[in-house]
């Protein structure tokens, strides 16, 4: 993959690899962990290669009729990324290291190489990107909480003659929902504040229709970094429901709704004008380029790096669908390990059958 692929790639993976060891894997599954963050390694080293050249393309004379890219602005962003791309690969070989001594410490580095392969991601894709990223994935995430509990529901048994019906744990793991929507709830204050942070560089918009074209509208900035930072108020509401009630029912599954709608408003601020809807597909998809928030200057913009341009835009590479399979069966047994661990507790709290407590008589 490119540049903006492989980051991408690589930060899911070592995300999956962070979830993986939430829970105490067995062996087959250290195994394959231990597999995959050494494959990881492999990338970061990887991206250093790919970084150099972004730049080197990105300093190169630009072509006729081009304007110069900001060489000073570009070599801040590659020193930026340069150093995110280090500290990541450091703590992905500690987590090797420590997966193979067997040590404790393998959950915390994996996790902090996951953070900081974020914040490099961060770096390569436009806010609207990670906004839109957000949004599918809240969706999906409270799609599978609302399963997970209507299971737990069918499942339910009474204990006695008489008493309320005892659950047993939910097929879908809701410890590991809870993690996942903590791990959204961060990703989107994270989100806010980028958004703040561009809505009070804007310039304030000219009075005068023809001037100042290109600029992002500050007070939609501004309103998106609210909406975001309520919905991410929303997402660790829905945590905190998850990890503390057994079966939350309607109370998470309202929060994280209430969480993706206003994503999807913060996502219509930035919208085409409805005189636009008869422009052709690619300019509705994205709206005004004119109001959208932009990132610092991307090195391989225009070269290939965005990978939803293109005559083969969301198809991924053979290879590519080969590694996110391998991301998806990972957290698969993440959450099948974490169900079978609470299904057995819950086995064993159980009461013998034929056996009912009395009480006492005297």
């Amino acid at each position: 993959p490119d540049l903006r692929g492989l980051i991408d790639l690589a930060t899911r993976q070592q995300q999956a690899i962070a979830q993986g060891l939430q829970a105490p894997p067995d062996e087959k599954a250290m195994a394959e962990i231990r597999q995959q963050q050494a494959r990881n390694v492999t990338r970061a080293g990887r991206l250093s290669v790919l970084l150099d050249e972004a730049e080197a393309d990105a300093t190169a004379a630009p072509g006729e009729g081009a304007a110069a890219p900001d060489a000073d602005a570009v070599a801040e962003h590659m020193a930026r990324a340069r150093a995110l791309r280090a500290e990541a690969e450091a703590a992905m070989r500690r987590s090797v290291a420590a997966l193979t001594s067997g040590d404790d410490s393998a959950a915390e580095a994996a996790s902090e190489a996951a953070d900081t392969m974020e914040e490099l991601r961060r770096l390569f894709f436009s806010l609207l990107e990670h906004l839109r990223e957000l949004a599918v994935q809240q969706q999906g995430l409270g799609a599978r909480t609302a399963n997970a509990l209507a299971q737990a529901d069918e499942t339910a048994q009474p204990s006695a003659p008489g008493a309320e019906p005892s659950h047993d744990p939910a097929p879908g793991d809701q410890v590991l929902l809870a993690a996942e929507q903590e791990i959204l709830g961060v990703r989107a204050g994270g989100l806010a504040d980028a958004f703040d942070r561009q809505a009070a560089q804007a310039p304030a918009p000219d009075p005068d229709p023809s001037g100042q074209p290109g600029q992002p509208d500050p007070e939609k900035l501004a309103k998106a970094a609210e909406l975001i930072g309520d919905a991410a108020g929303e997402m660790r509401r829905a945590s905190s429901i998850l990890t503390a009630t057994p079966h939350a029912g309607n109370t998470a599954t309202s929060a994280q709704a209430q969480a993706l709608a206003q994503l999807q408003e913060a996502l219509a601020l930035f919208a085409p004008p409805p005189q636009q809807e008869q422009q052709p597909q690619d300019s509705q998809d994205e709206g005004d380029p004119s109001q959208q928030p932009q990132d610092a200057p991307r090195p391989d913009e225009g070269k290939g790096g965005d990978n939803e341009s293109g005559s083969n835009a969301g198809v991924p590479a053979p290879e590519d669908a080969a590694e996110r399979e391998q991301i998806e069966r990972l957290l698969q047994g993440v959450r099948e390990r974490e169900a079978e661990r609470r299904a057995e507790n819950a086995r064993q709290a159980r009461p013998a059958p034929g056996y009912a407590p009395v009480e006492r008589d005297w």
